[in-house]
C-alpha cells in the first residue's frame, strides 16, 4: 500500500521482515530500527504492525512455541470478511448465523493464544535460546 504522504511502498513483507529485524536486535538497537523507519516515512500503523509481531513472537518464544501459533488468529479475519460480505451481500439470517458461529470459533482461539502468551517462561534454555528470566523462569521481585 502506497502512503499520501511518501512514495514508500509497504506490504506484508516488509512488516515481516521489520519485525524479525525488531525480535533479534537489542532493546536499543529495536529502538533504532523504529526511529530510523518513522524518520523515513513509514506510517506508524505499519511501524505497529511489525512491532507487535515482533512482540507476540518474542513472548511465544518465551514460553517455548513457535510464532505459527499466532494463526489461531485467523478465524477473527474470516470474521470480518464474513461479515462484510453478508452486509454487503444481503445474505440474509443464514450468512449472519454463520457469522456468529465463526465469531465464537475466533474468541474461542483468541482466548487460548492469550492463555499461551501468559503462561510463564520455560526455565532454563530452549529451541529459542536462554531464557530472559534466568534458569527459574520467572520475573524476579522488584
Amino acid at each position: 500500500m502506497t502512503y499520501p504522504n511518501t512514495s514508500l511502498f509497504i506490504d506484508d513483507d516488509w512488516v515481516d521482515a521489520m519485525s524479525r529485524k525488531i525480535y533479534s536486535a537489542s532493546p536499543a538497537s529495536a529502538a533504532d530500527l523504529a526511529a530510523a523507519a518513522l524518520a523515513d516515512g513509514i506510517d506508524p500503523e505499519v511501524l505497529g504492525e511489525a512491532i507487535a509481531l515482533a512482540a507476540c513472537r518474542l513472548v511465544l518464544h518465551d514460553t517455548g512455541r513457535s510464532a505459527w501459533w499466532l494463526l489461531l488468529m485467523v478465524p477473527y479475519v474470516l470474521v470480518a470478511i464474513s461479515l462484510a460480505m453478508a452486509i454487503r451481500g444481503g445474505g440474509g439470517l443464514a450468512a449472519l448465523g454463520a457469522v456468529g458461529l465463526l465469531s465464537i470459533v475466533g474468541l474461542i482461539c483468541a482466548i487460548g493464544l492469550l492463555v499461551l502468551m501468559v503462561l510463564p517462561s520455560t526455565p532454563g534454555e530452549n529451541r529459542y535460546g536462554a531464557n530472559p528470566y534466568g534458569e527459574a523462569g520467572v520475573v524476579p521481585a522488584q
